[in-house]
């Protein structure tokens, strides 16, 4: 009605549409029910199946469940989950969830961009990842944060342990299969070792004390290390 009309999904529900929903001029999708994104043609988002001038998606979850693969808008989600096992490439920006990344099927590409687990978001998992950057918040105290990364093919997370954060911030991790570019100049043997790196990055995280970071490769097929290795003589490297 007029022009801000309010679509609502009511808690437990799903929207499934067959076709495009078009609402005219400024429209807002409110509750806490479920959107579903289950179009597969060239542009199959959020953005085209539901054709606001903009969006908001307070509360509500969205869930990318197409038969071939998708585009990830960049948007602020209250929830996410991907169930398509083709996977989904966030484009042109950063991808933020406030509530639950819900990790069913298939792998988020984000290229040069971020997804952002924001202060109240989590992740659940029950197979796929993010292939690129994956951002969390750390808050103070003793603080543990797991990112479920790897690359195109390959599950490879990380999880690192804080004794002490004093000032919260952000971790962005990601991984990249092969041998990391300064290898040569480190004390691990690029012939006996994990082809694997991967890459932390500090945004204004401060801590005292001591952390521990638990990385894990691929040890069934594709694998990860080469061959004669021998695991308990690992070390990592910085």
């Amino acid at each position: 009605t007029g022009t801000t009309p309010t679509l609502t999904v009511s808690a437990g529900a799903t929207l499934t549409p067959a076709a495009a929903v078009t609402i005219a001029g400024t429209g807002t999708l409110t509750g806490n029910g479920t959107v579903q994104v289950t179009r597969t043609a060239a542009a199959a988002d959020f953005a085209t199946q539901y054709n606001f001038t903009t969006r908001t998606l307070t509360n509500l979850t969205v869930e990318y469940i197409g038969a071939a693969a998708q585009t990830l808008n960049p948007l602020t989600y209250g929830g996410l989950k991907i169930n398509n096992a083709s996977g989904v490439t966030l484009s042109a920006g950063n991808a933020t969830v406030n509530g639950t990344l819900n990790l069913t099927q298939g792998v988020i590409a984000t290229g040069a961009n971020t997804v952002i687990i924001s202060s109240t978001g989590s992740v659940s998992r029950t197979s796929g990842h993010v292939n690129g950057r994956l951002q969390k918040n750390v808050a103070t105290g003793a603080t543990t944060r797991s990112f479920e990364i790897g690359d195109a093919t390959t599950y490879a997370p990380v999880s690192v342990s804080f004794t002490n954060v004093t000032a919260a911030g952000n971790l962005t991790a990601r991984t990249a299969s092969g041998e990391h570019p300064d290898v040569a100049s480190s004390a691990i043997d690029a012939g006996s070792d994990v082809n694997r790196y991967w890459v932390l990055t500090n945004g204004g995280l401060v801590f005292s004390g001591t952390y521990d970071a638990t990385f894990t490769h691929a040890s069934g097929t594709p694998v990860d290390l080469d061959s004669g290795t021998v695991a308990s003589l690992f070390s990592a490297g910085k």
